[in-house]
């Protein structure tokens, strides 16, 4: 068998960092966990306690592949406005395209596992207080996939319930500086909607559209616990 694509090579930034993209402090490298998110717990992955988050801001990688893993080693290459290196992973979430990264899967990272601000959207007030979810893909020039789609407002609808963020809230980031950023085919509007009507977005998965953790992975979380996290299509049991 052949040996599996390596997808680990840094891929360019979608932003250059902004004014606020400062981080407060230093830390030693923190290695990438691949875990789902728990829709139906948001807060069960946590390792500190929530912040209180007021706005949810959406962009895209403007690549055509990704992941956690080859996002965060870009975005440790980086320096904010005080010469300080980023963290890791500027973004809360990351959903897949397929390219690496399953098709539709919500993969937090260690800013919302660790309820950090987040280095993604160029101010400080953004970043203090905003959730950053970022698609893979460049929705400038094609679209995002069906099920990147229905699972940004999946996670839109349940982060805008469960920490009562106002539709008015959720924000592409060219809303907040000078980017094309999400792209002009990303479906912002769907975005706000679903965090209006919060209760409907979750629901209509059907076990067909199941995403899950590659072979391998690490699952510490979500789904070896969760109700009814990520239907399982048939002969595709969960990871153990």
């Amino acid at each position: 068998m052949a040996p599996a694509p390596d997808y680990r090579a840094a891929l360019p930034l979608s932003e250059e960092p902004g004014t606020g993209d400062q981080e407060p402090r230093s830390r030693e490298i923190h290695p990438v966990v691949h875990t789902q998110f728990n829709f139906d717990d948001p807060q069960r992955s946590l390792e500190a306690p929530p912040r209180e988050w007021r706005y949810l801001v959406l962009h895209h990688t403007a690549t055509e592949r990704g992941d956690v893993a080859t996002i965060d080693a870009e975005h440790r290459r980086q320096i904010d406005r005080d010469g300080k290196p980023w963290l890791g992973i500027g973004y809360h979430f990351v959903i897949g395209n397929g390219r690496p990264m399953p098709d539709g899967l919500v993969e937090p990272t260690f800013r919302w596992r660790e309820q950090l601000h987040g280095a993604h959207a160029g101010d400080a007030e953004h970043n203090d207080l905003g959730i950053g979810i970022c698609l893979v893909g460049n929705f400038e020039e094609t679209a995002p996939t069906p099920l990147q789609v229905k699972a940004c407002r999946q996670l839109v609808s349940v982060l805008a319930e469960e920490y009562e963020i106002a539709p008015e809230n959720v924000v592409g980031h060219s809303q907040l500086k000078a980017t094309a950023c999400p792209g002009r085919l990303f479906p912002l509007e769907q975005m706000i909607v679903a965090a209006r009507a919060p209760a409907t977005a979750r629901t209509n998965w059907s076990a067909d559209e199941a995403v899950l953790l590659p072979t391998g992975a690490q699952d510490t979380h979500s789904a070896r616990r969760a109700r009814t996290v990520w239907p399982v299509a048939p002969n595709q049991p969960l990871l153990r």
